[in-house]
C-alpha cells in the first residue's frame, strides 16, 4: 500500500511562499486586475470565502472570480488547462500534477489539517481500525482522503478495498450501505457522520496531516506576480 507520492509531498510540504492572493493585491493601480480563483470547498480554505465577503479583495483592487470544485484533482484539472489563475489543493493531489503538469507553480502555503479519520459504519461490523480488514472503503481516488486511507491499511497492516467514491456521493454510498465505511475531507466527513448517527465510527490510524497548498499556473504567476504576492524572479514552485 506504500504510496510512491511520498517523498515527493514531503518536498511539497516544504515550499517557500511569498504571501497568499488575498493579503497582496494592486493598491496603487488604477484598475482592477482579474482573477479567476479555484475553490475546493472545503474549510482548509476557509480564508477565499472569508475574503469575499469581507471585501478583501476588492480593498486590493482585485477583480475576483471564484469557481467551485470538489475535489482538489478536479480543481487542479481546471489549472492546469488554464481555466483558472489559481486554485486551491492539497500535497497529494498537487504533488501528482506537478510530476505531469511541471509548469504549474506553488504560490502560496494554507493551512493544516490532521482531522482526518475513516468513517466506518457499526452495522458493517466495524468497530476499530483492525476490523478494516476485508472491507470497502469509499473514497475519491487520487485526493488527501484517498492517501490517508491508504496510509490507515499500510500502518496497520490491513487489506481492504479503495473503492472510488465522489465526495459529493460520500453520504449516500455510506448510507445506503454501497461501502463499509468512507474516507473523505471535510465538510463531507461530518456530513457522513452525521447521516449515519449512531452507526458511525471515527478512525484514526494514520499521522498523516493534510497540507493545503495554493497552486497557480506559470502564465498567471508572470502576468500577475504582484495580484499574486510572487516576487519577480522567484520561481514558485516546489
Amino acid at each position: 500500500m506504500k504510496s510512491p507520492l511520498r517523498g515527493l509531498i514531503a518536498a511539497v510540504a516544504t515550499v517557500g511562499i511569498a504571501a497568499s492572493a488575498a493579503a497582496c493585491g494592486n493598491a496603487g493601480s488604477s484598475a482592477p486586475t482579474a482573477l479567476t480563483v479555484g475553490f475546493v470547498v472545503d474549510p482548509s480554505w476557509a480564508q477565499i470565502p472569508v475574503a469575499v465577503a469581507g471585501g478583501d479583495f476588492q480593498k486590493h483592487k482585485i477583480d475576483v472570480k471564484v469557481v467551485d470544485f470538489s475535489s482538489g484533482v478536479e480543481a487542479l484539472q481546471a489549472v492546469a488547462a488554464g481555466q483558472v489563475d489559481v486554485t486551491t489543493a492539497a500535497d497529494v493531489p498537487v504533488a501528482a500534477t506537478l510530476t505531469r503538469s511541471p509548469s504549474l507553480r506553488v504560490v502560496a502555503d494554507g493551512s493544516r489539517w490532521n482531522g482526518s479519520r475513516v468513517v466506518g459504519r457499526r452495522s458493517a461490523g466495524i468497530t476499530d481500525v483492525r476490523s478494516l480488514a476485508g472491507k470497502s472503503i469509499g473514497t475519491p481516488l487520487g485526493t488527501s482522503a484517498d492517501y490517508y486511507a491508504a496510509n490507515v491499511l499500510q500502518q496497520n497492516n490491513i487489506t481492504a478495498k479503495l473503492v472510488q467514491v465522489a465526495p459529493s456521493a460520500a453520504v449516500t454510498a455510506a448510507s445506503k450501505r454501497d461501502v463499509d465505511a468512507v474516507a473523505i475531507f471535510q465538510p463531507y466527513q461530518e456530513q457522513v457522520v452525521a447521516a449515519l448517527g449512531s452507526d458511525a465510527v471515527q478512525l484514526a490510524g494514520s499521522n498523516y496531516s493534510q497540507h493545503s497548498l495554493y497552486v497557480a499556473t506559470k502564465d498567471a504567476v508572470s502576468r500577475k506576480a504582484a495580484t499574486l504576492g510572487v516576487r519577480s524572479g522567484t520561481p514558485a514552485r516546489a
